[in-house]
Protein backbone atom coordinates (compact mmCIF):
# COMPACT_ATOMS: atom_id res chain seq x y z
CA UNK A 1 0.00 0.00 0.00
CA UNK A 2 1.28 3.33 -0.72
CA UNK A 3 2.00 6.36 1.73
CA UNK A 4 -0.89 8.07 -0.11
CA UNK A 5 -3.65 5.01 0.13
CA UNK A 6 -2.64 4.45 3.54
CA UNK A 7 -3.70 8.10 5.06
CA UNK A 8 -6.76 7.76 2.95
CA UNK A 9 -7.52 4.40 4.66
CA UNK A 10 -7.16 5.98 7.89
CA UNK A 11 -9.17 4.41 10.61
CA UNK A 12 -10.93 6.55 13.34
CA UNK A 13 -9.53 4.60 16.20
CA UNK A 14 -5.98 4.75 14.94
CA UNK A 15 -6.53 8.59 15.01
CA UNK A 16 -8.52 8.67 18.53
CA UNK A 17 -5.58 8.21 21.31
CA UNK A 18 -7.03 4.97 22.92
CA UNK A 19 -5.52 2.66 25.66
CA UNK A 20 -6.32 0.15 27.78
CA UNK A 21 -5.98 -1.52 30.82
CA UNK A 22 -7.59 -4.37 33.40
CA UNK A 23 -8.19 -6.07 36.55
CA UNK A 24 -5.58 -6.47 39.32
CA UNK A 25 -7.30 -10.10 39.61
CA UNK A 26 -5.01 -12.90 38.15
CA UNK A 27 -1.88 -11.07 38.01
CA UNK A 28 -0.08 -13.45 40.14
CA UNK A 29 3.74 -13.63 38.10
CA UNK A 30 5.78 -10.83 37.00
CA UNK A 31 7.85 -12.28 34.24
CA UNK A 32 11.79 -11.01 34.23
CA UNK A 33 12.56 -7.77 32.72
CA UNK A 34 13.56 -7.11 29.25
CA UNK A 35 16.14 -5.29 28.38
CA UNK A 36 16.51 -3.52 24.74
CA UNK A 37 18.58 -4.87 22.70
CA UNK A 38 21.09 -3.48 20.47
CA UNK A 39 20.14 -2.69 16.93
CA UNK A 40 21.40 -1.02 14.21
CA UNK A 41 19.91 2.10 14.14
CA UNK A 42 18.39 4.39 10.76
CA UNK A 43 21.02 6.89 9.21
CA UNK A 44 21.61 10.11 11.66
CA UNK A 45 22.25 12.97 9.95
CA UNK A 46 25.23 15.03 11.28
CA UNK A 47 26.44 18.42 11.50
CA UNK A 48 29.60 16.77 8.78
CA UNK A 49 26.42 16.31 6.71
CA UNK A 50 26.23 19.21 3.54
CA UNK A 51 22.43 17.79 2.98
CA UNK A 52 20.22 19.87 4.96
CA UNK A 53 16.89 18.10 6.83
CA UNK A 54 14.06 17.77 4.93
CA UNK A 55 11.23 20.17 5.45
CA UNK A 56 7.92 18.37 6.65
CA UNK A 57 5.55 21.34 5.63
CA UNK A 58 4.62 25.09 6.28
CA UNK A 59 3.39 26.86 9.06
CA UNK A 60 -0.68 28.22 8.28
CA UNK A 61 -1.86 30.42 11.97
CA UNK A 62 -1.56 30.20 15.15
CA UNK A 63 -3.17 31.12 18.16
CA UNK A 64 -1.89 32.51 21.68
CA UNK A 65 -2.95 30.20 23.69
CA UNK A 66 -1.24 28.04 26.55
CA UNK A 67 -2.79 24.41 26.10
CA UNK A 68 -1.91 21.61 28.24
CA UNK A 69 -3.26 19.25 25.27
CA UNK A 70 -5.27 19.66 21.78
CA UNK A 71 -7.10 16.74 20.38
CA UNK A 72 -8.98 16.62 16.96
CA UNK A 73 -12.62 15.58 16.71
CA UNK A 74 -13.38 12.22 14.47
CA UNK A 75 -15.90 13.57 12.28
CA UNK A 76 -14.59 12.88 8.72
CA UNK A 77 -16.19 15.81 7.25
CA UNK A 78 -15.61 18.96 9.56
CA UNK A 79 -12.34 19.53 10.93
CA UNK A 80 -13.05 20.54 14.85
CA UNK A 81 -10.19 20.91 17.42
CA UNK A 82 -10.28 20.54 21.30
CA UNK A 83 -8.43 22.30 23.52
CA UNK A 84 -7.21 22.03 27.18
CA UNK A 85 -5.90 25.27 28.84
CA UNK A 86 -6.22 24.64 32.54
CA UNK A 87 -9.34 23.24 33.70
CA UNK A 88 -11.30 24.41 30.68
CA UNK A 89 -12.46 23.21 27.26
CA UNK A 90 -12.27 25.10 24.27
CA UNK A 91 -13.92 24.07 20.47
CA UNK A 92 -12.16 25.39 17.48
CA UNK A 93 -13.42 25.11 14.39
CA UNK A 94 -10.23 24.73 11.56
CA UNK A 95 -12.45 24.92 8.27
CA UNK A 96 -10.26 27.73 7.56
CA UNK A 97 -7.02 26.98 9.50
CA UNK A 98 -5.76 30.66 8.69
CA UNK A 99 -8.37 31.57 11.10
CA UNK A 100 -9.62 29.17 13.23
CA UNK A 101 -13.05 29.93 15.19
CA UNK A 102 -13.76 29.24 18.56
CA UNK A 103 -17.01 27.74 18.82
CA UNK A 104 -17.38 27.10 22.48
CA UNK A 105 -15.49 26.74 25.64
CA UNK A 106 -16.99 25.26 28.95
CA UNK A 107 -15.21 24.73 32.57
CA UNK A 108 -14.90 20.99 33.28
CA UNK A 109 -16.23 19.97 37.06
CA UNK A 110 -13.84 20.10 39.89
CA UNK A 111 -12.74 16.51 42.31
CA UNK A 112 -14.47 16.84 45.63
CA UNK A 113 -12.48 18.43 48.10
CA UNK A 114 -9.12 17.60 49.64
CA UNK A 115 -7.26 19.24 52.43
CA UNK A 116 -4.61 20.38 49.95
CA UNK A 117 -7.16 22.75 48.38
CA UNK A 118 -6.44 26.44 48.97
CA UNK A 119 -8.81 28.28 52.05
CA UNK A 120 -10.51 30.02 49.06
CA UNK A 121 -11.58 28.47 45.64
CA UNK A 122 -10.85 24.84 44.64
CA UNK A 123 -7.51 23.52 43.60
CA UNK A 124 -5.56 23.12 40.27
CA UNK A 125 -7.80 21.15 37.97
CA UNK A 126 -5.71 20.57 34.74
CA UNK A 127 -6.61 18.96 32.21
CA UNK A 128 -3.68 16.31 31.14
CA UNK A 129 -4.87 14.06 27.89
CA UNK A 130 -8.06 13.74 26.00
CA UNK A 131 -9.05 10.08 24.52
CA UNK A 132 -12.52 9.40 21.99
CA UNK A 133 -14.87 6.69 22.31
CA UNK A 134 -13.12 3.65 20.41
CA UNK A 135 -16.70 2.17 18.88
CA UNK A 136 -17.78 3.86 15.15
CA UNK A 137 -19.40 0.42 13.73
CA UNK A 138 -23.00 2.36 14.68
CA UNK A 139 -24.23 4.15 11.12
CA UNK A 140 -26.98 5.94 13.17
CA UNK A 141 -26.83 9.33 13.94
CA UNK A 142 -25.51 9.78 18.29
CA UNK A 143 -23.04 12.25 19.62
CA UNK A 144 -19.91 11.30 20.47
CA UNK A 145 -17.85 10.36 23.87
CA UNK A 146 -14.89 11.36 25.10
CA UNK A 147 -12.93 11.47 28.33
CA UNK A 148 -10.81 13.61 29.86
CA UNK A 149 -7.74 13.10 32.26
CA UNK A 150 -7.86 15.32 35.67
CA UNK A 151 -6.88 16.06 38.48
CA UNK A 152 -8.04 13.10 40.98
CA UNK A 153 -10.89 11.82 38.52
CA UNK A 154 -11.55 11.22 35.06
CA UNK A 155 -14.25 13.21 33.19
CA UNK A 156 -16.88 11.62 30.59
CA UNK A 157 -17.89 14.23 28.41
CA UNK A 158 -21.34 13.63 25.46
CA UNK A 159 -21.25 15.94 22.64
CA UNK A 160 -24.36 15.78 20.82
CA UNK A 161 -24.82 14.91 17.09
CA UNK A 162 -24.45 16.88 14.23
CA UNK A 163 -28.46 16.42 13.00
CA UNK A 164 -31.05 18.55 10.90
CA UNK A 165 -33.56 19.84 13.00
CA UNK A 166 -36.31 19.65 9.95
CA UNK A 167 -36.66 20.31 6.29
CA UNK A 168 -37.47 24.43 7.22
CA UNK A 169 -34.85 24.61 9.63
CA UNK A 170 -31.05 24.47 8.55
CA UNK A 171 -29.01 21.95 9.37
CA UNK A 172 -27.01 23.33 13.18
CA UNK A 173 -23.06 23.85 12.15
CA UNK A 174 -21.18 20.50 13.37
CA UNK A 175 -19.61 21.19 17.05
CA UNK A 176 -21.82 24.51 17.80
CA UNK A 177 -23.25 22.96 20.93
CA UNK A 178 -21.21 22.32 23.53
CA UNK A 179 -20.23 18.84 25.37
CA UNK A 180 -21.76 18.50 28.20
CA UNK A 181 -20.43 16.49 30.92
CA UNK A 182 -21.97 13.18 31.97
CA UNK A 183 -19.94 11.47 34.52
CA UNK A 184 -16.88 11.99 37.11
CA UNK A 185 -14.90 9.16 37.66
CA UNK A 186 -13.21 9.66 41.02
CA UNK A 187 -9.80 8.08 41.82
CA UNK A 188 -9.51 6.58 45.05
CA UNK A 189 -8.64 9.29 47.81
CA UNK A 190 -5.06 9.70 49.07
CA UNK A 191 -3.62 12.09 51.30
CA UNK A 192 -2.53 14.38 48.71
CA UNK A 193 -3.60 15.39 45.20
CA UNK A 194 -2.95 12.94 42.35
CA UNK A 195 -3.23 13.61 38.69
CA UNK A 196 -4.85 11.06 35.95
CA UNK A 197 -1.89 11.78 32.79
CA UNK A 198 -3.75 9.37 30.74
CA UNK A 199 -7.25 7.80 29.73
CA UNK A 200 -8.65 5.99 27.00
CA UNK A 201 -12.20 3.85 26.35
CA UNK A 202 -11.90 0.34 26.25
CA UNK A 203 -12.86 -1.67 22.64
CA UNK A 204 -14.60 -2.80 21.63
CA UNK A 205 -18.07 -1.34 23.07
CA UNK A 206 -16.83 1.53 25.41
CA UNK A 207 -18.49 0.33 28.30
CA UNK A 208 -14.89 0.46 30.59
CA UNK A 209 -13.02 3.73 30.85
CA UNK A 210 -9.36 3.60 32.02
CA UNK A 211 -6.94 6.54 33.57
CA UNK A 212 -3.55 5.86 34.36
CA UNK A 213 -2.88 7.69 38.10
CA UNK A 214 0.07 9.07 39.36
CA UNK A 215 -0.18 6.64 42.76
CA UNK A 216 1.03 3.98 40.18
CA UNK A 217 -2.28 2.37 38.77
CA UNK A 218 -4.23 2.31 35.97
CA UNK A 219 -7.90 2.31 37.38
CA UNK A 220 -10.75 1.29 35.55
CA UNK A 221 -14.55 2.22 35.86
CA UNK A 222 -17.66 0.64 34.41
CA UNK A 223 -19.96 3.01 33.01
CA UNK A 224 -22.58 0.76 33.28
CA UNK A 225 -22.29 0.40 36.92
CA UNK A 226 -24.84 3.20 38.58
CA UNK A 227 -22.30 4.11 40.76
CA UNK A 228 -19.10 4.47 38.80
CA UNK A 229 -17.01 3.08 41.00
CA UNK A 230 -13.58 1.75 40.21
CA UNK A 231 -14.25 -2.17 39.21
CA UNK A 232 -10.28 -2.92 39.23
CA UNK A 233 -6.97 -1.59 38.75
CA UNK A 234 -3.39 -3.29 37.31
CA UNK A 235 -0.63 -3.00 39.50
CA UNK A 236 3.05 -3.18 38.47
CA UNK A 237 4.31 0.10 38.19
CA UNK A 238 7.07 1.41 40.57
CA UNK A 239 6.55 5.23 40.17
CA UNK A 240 3.91 6.85 38.21
CA UNK A 241 2.26 6.12 35.30
CA UNK A 242 2.13 8.57 32.31
CA UNK A 243 0.72 6.98 28.88
CA UNK A 244 -1.26 3.75 27.97
CA UNK A 245 -1.40 2.30 24.14
CA UNK A 246 -3.09 -0.73 22.84
CA UNK A 247 -2.98 -2.20 19.19
CA UNK A 248 -6.30 -1.05 17.29
CA UNK A 249 -6.45 -4.59 16.29
CA UNK A 250 -6.62 -7.96 18.51
CA UNK A 251 -3.72 -10.60 17.39
CA UNK A 252 -4.55 -12.59 14.61
CA UNK A 253 -5.59 -15.62 16.62
CA UNK A 254 -8.19 -13.30 18.07
CA UNK A 255 -6.99 -14.60 21.67
CA UNK A 256 -4.94 -12.04 23.18
CA UNK A 257 -5.57 -7.80 22.87
CA UNK A 258 -2.52 -6.20 24.59
CA UNK A 259 -2.22 -3.20 26.79
CA UNK A 260 1.12 -1.04 27.21
CA UNK A 261 1.50 1.41 29.76
CA UNK A 262 4.80 3.53 30.76
CA UNK A 263 5.69 5.59 33.41
CA UNK A 264 8.83 7.13 35.42
CA UNK A 265 10.03 4.11 36.71
CA UNK A 266 11.53 3.49 32.61
CA UNK A 267 10.02 0.55 32.31
CA UNK A 268 6.94 -0.63 29.80
CA UNK A 269 4.44 -3.45 31.18
CA UNK A 270 2.68 -5.26 28.36
CA UNK A 271 -0.97 -6.92 29.81
CA UNK A 272 -3.02 -9.62 28.08
CA UNK A 273 -6.20 -8.18 28.62
CA UNK A 274 -8.60 -10.97 28.82
CA UNK A 275 -6.98 -12.92 31.50
CA UNK A 276 -5.73 -9.80 33.54
CA UNK A 277 -1.86 -11.20 33.64
CA UNK A 278 1.30 -9.71 32.65
CA UNK A 279 3.05 -10.58 29.46
CA UNK A 280 6.55 -8.88 30.24
CA UNK A 281 8.10 -6.02 31.15
CA UNK A 282 10.59 -3.95 28.94
CA UNK A 283 13.30 -1.53 30.32
CA UNK A 284 13.87 1.38 28.40
CA UNK A 285 17.77 1.82 28.68
CA UNK A 286 18.93 4.62 31.42
CA UNK A 287 20.72 7.64 29.90
CA UNK A 288 22.19 10.74 31.73
CA UNK A 289 22.49 8.05 34.88
CA UNK A 290 18.58 8.54 35.50
CA UNK A 291 15.78 6.65 34.53
CA UNK A 292 13.53 6.94 30.99
CA UNK A 293 10.53 8.82 31.74
CA UNK A 294 8.11 7.54 29.08
CA UNK A 295 6.18 9.74 28.53
CA UNK A 296 4.05 8.49 25.02
CA UNK A 297 3.33 5.20 23.38
CA UNK A 298 1.84 4.23 20.82
CA UNK A 299 0.93 1.03 18.42
CA UNK A 300 1.71 0.70 14.60
CA UNK A 301 0.59 -2.31 13.11
CA UNK A 302 2.34 -4.72 15.29
CA UNK A 303 5.02 -2.74 16.88
CA UNK A 304 4.80 -0.61 19.85
CA UNK A 305 6.45 2.66 20.08
CA UNK A 306 7.85 4.30 23.11
CA UNK A 307 9.37 7.64 23.92
CA UNK A 308 11.03 9.68 26.35
CA UNK A 309 10.91 13.03 27.55
CA UNK A 310 14.71 12.91 28.22
CA UNK A 311 16.10 10.86 25.76
CA UNK A 312 16.85 11.37 22.05
CA UNK A 313 16.02 8.04 20.92
CA UNK A 314 12.21 6.53 20.18
CA UNK A 315 12.31 2.55 20.86
CA UNK A 316 10.59 0.26 17.94
CA UNK A 317 9.63 -2.63 19.82
CA UNK A 318 8.42 -5.82 18.63
CA UNK A 319 6.24 -6.59 21.56
CA UNK A 320 5.36 -10.43 20.80
CA UNK A 321 9.19 -11.55 21.39
CA UNK A 322 9.78 -8.30 23.91
CA UNK A 323 12.92 -6.86 21.67
CA UNK A 324 13.78 -3.81 20.45
CA UNK A 325 14.08 -3.39 16.28
CA UNK A 326 14.67 -0.44 15.39
CA UNK A 327 15.84 3.37 17.19
CA UNK A 328 15.04 6.46 15.60
CA UNK A 329 18.02 9.33 17.06
CA UNK A 330 16.84 12.60 16.70
CA UNK A 331 19.71 14.48 14.36
CA UNK A 332 22.44 16.27 15.55
CA UNK A 333 21.74 19.57 17.85
CA UNK A 334 23.76 21.34 15.63
CA UNK A 335 21.59 20.67 12.24
CA UNK A 336 18.15 21.92 14.08
CA UNK A 337 19.95 24.82 15.19
CA UNK A 338 20.79 26.20 11.93
CA UNK A 339 17.00 26.01 10.87
CA UNK A 340 15.46 27.12 14.49
CA UNK A 341 17.98 29.47 15.67
CA UNK A 342 19.84 29.58 18.62
CA UNK A 343 18.82 29.50 22.34
CA UNK A 344 18.42 32.75 23.80
CA UNK A 345 20.64 33.04 26.39
CA UNK A 346 20.12 31.92 29.74
CA UNK A 347 19.52 34.63 32.83
CA UNK A 348 21.75 32.36 34.99
CA UNK A 349 24.11 29.88 35.48
CA UNK A 350 22.90 26.56 32.91
CA UNK A 351 23.16 23.66 35.78
CA UNK A 352 22.65 21.18 32.41
CA UNK A 353 20.41 20.50 29.56
CA UNK A 354 17.52 17.37 28.80
CA UNK A 355 16.34 16.99 25.10
CA UNK A 356 13.70 14.30 24.52
CA UNK A 357 10.18 13.98 23.13
CA UNK A 358 7.20 15.60 24.66
CA UNK A 359 4.26 14.04 22.78
CA UNK A 360 4.40 11.67 19.87
CA UNK A 361 1.59 11.06 17.28
CA UNK A 362 1.26 8.16 14.39
CA UNK A 363 -0.36 9.30 11.25
CA UNK A 364 -0.04 6.60 8.69
CA UNK A 365 3.10 5.12 8.14
CA UNK A 366 4.70 8.25 9.88
CA UNK A 367 5.39 9.20 13.35
CA UNK A 368 5.80 12.37 14.39
CA UNK A 369 7.35 13.39 17.31
CA UNK A 370 7.54 16.84 18.88
CA UNK A 371 10.91 18.09 21.02
CA UNK A 372 10.71 18.34 24.82
CA UNK A 373 13.72 20.78 25.70
CA UNK A 374 14.72 22.33 29.05
CA UNK A 375 17.53 23.78 30.90
CA UNK A 376 18.31 23.78 34.52
CA UNK A 377 19.30 27.00 35.77
CA UNK A 378 20.72 27.85 39.27
CA UNK A 379 18.48 28.86 41.93
CA UNK A 380 18.25 32.57 41.94
CA UNK A 381 17.17 32.77 46.04
CA UNK A 382 19.06 30.22 47.30
CA UNK A 383 22.13 28.50 45.06
CA UNK A 384 22.12 24.89 45.55
CA UNK A 385 18.52 24.10 46.21
CA UNK A 386 16.02 23.16 43.69
CA UNK A 387 17.02 24.24 40.09
CA UNK A 388 14.61 26.32 38.14
CA UNK A 389 13.90 25.19 35.17
CA UNK A 390 13.81 27.26 31.76
CA UNK A 391 11.70 25.02 28.28
CA UNK A 392 13.86 25.95 25.01
CA UNK A 393 12.59 25.94 21.12
CA UNK A 394 11.53 23.12 20.15
CA UNK A 395 11.41 21.48 16.61
CA UNK A 396 9.15 18.64 15.07
CA UNK A 397 10.29 15.78 13.80
CA UNK A 398 8.73 12.98 11.19
CA UNK A 399 9.95 9.74 11.07
CA UNK A 400 8.40 7.08 8.10
CA UNK A 401 8.32 3.80 9.91
CA UNK A 402 8.52 1.64 6.78
CA UNK A 403 12.13 2.20 6.51
CA UNK A 404 12.90 4.58 9.91
CA UNK A 405 14.13 7.56 7.62
CA UNK A 406 13.75 11.48 8.90
CA UNK A 407 11.57 12.93 6.50
CA UNK A 408 10.51 16.47 7.96
CA UNK A 409 11.92 18.87 10.32
CA UNK A 410 8.92 21.65 11.47
CA UNK A 411 10.69 24.45 13.77
CA UNK A 412 9.47 27.56 15.25
CA UNK A 413 8.11 26.85 18.80
CA UNK A 414 9.18 28.57 21.25
CA UNK A 415 9.10 26.13 23.92
CA UNK A 416 9.15 22.25 24.32
CA UNK A 417 6.20 21.06 22.49
CA UNK A 418 3.37 19.06 24.77
CA UNK A 419 0.87 17.98 22.67
CA UNK A 420 0.50 16.94 18.54
CA UNK A 421 -2.73 15.90 16.31
CA UNK A 422 -3.34 15.02 13.01
CA UNK A 423 -6.69 15.89 11.04
CA UNK A 424 -7.21 14.30 8.05
CA UNK A 425 -8.11 15.98 5.48
CA UNK A 426 -11.39 14.67 3.46
CA UNK A 427 -9.59 14.58 -0.17
CA UNK A 428 -6.93 12.11 0.41
CA UNK A 429 -5.10 14.37 -2.67
CA UNK A 430 -4.43 17.24 -0.05
CA UNK A 431 -1.92 17.83 2.97
CA UNK A 432 -3.32 16.89 6.29
CA UNK A 433 -3.37 19.64 8.87
CA UNK A 434 -1.37 19.28 12.01
CA UNK A 435 -2.13 21.02 15.19
CA UNK A 436 0.90 21.74 18.03
CA UNK A 437 0.62 23.20 21.05
CA UNK A 438 3.90 24.44 23.54
CA UNK A 439 5.78 27.47 24.11
CA UNK A 440 2.29 29.26 25.50
CA UNK A 441 0.94 28.93 21.79
CA UNK A 442 -0.92 26.59 18.83
CA UNK A 443 0.27 26.35 16.06
CA UNK A 444 -1.62 24.98 12.78
CA UNK A 445 0.81 23.53 9.97
CA UNK A 446 0.39 22.41 6.59
CA UNK A 447 2.02 18.81 6.35
CA UNK A 448 3.47 17.40 3.47
CA UNK A 449 4.41 14.11 3.82
CA UNK A 450 6.07 12.15 0.48
CA UNK A 451 3.66 10.15 -1.58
Amino acid sequence: MSNSESAASWDRRTFCCTALGLSLFGVDTILPITHATVFPTSRIPSSDDPTPLPSGGKEISRLPVAAQCVASAPLETHPLLLVATGDTLRCFDCQTPQQPKELWNIRTPGPPPHRDDPPQGRGLNLIHHIAWQTDFSSDRPRGFYFATAQTDQVVVWYWPPRLPLGPQLARPAPGAEPARANYNLLTPPDTVRRSVRAVCFLPPDDRYVCGASEDRMVHVWDLRDPNRKIVYSLAGHENAVYSLSTPNRPARDNKQLMLASGGADGHIMLWDIAPGKLIRSLEVPPRHNSVAVITSLAFWQDKLISASQDQTVIYVWDPSKGECVRQLEFPDSKLLEKIRGQDPPPPRKVLYERTGCGSMHVYGTYLICGEHRIRYLENAVIPGRRPEVESLPSSILVWNLENGELVGVLPGHRGSIRSLTAIPNPNPQQNPLLVSCGGGEIRLWELTLPR
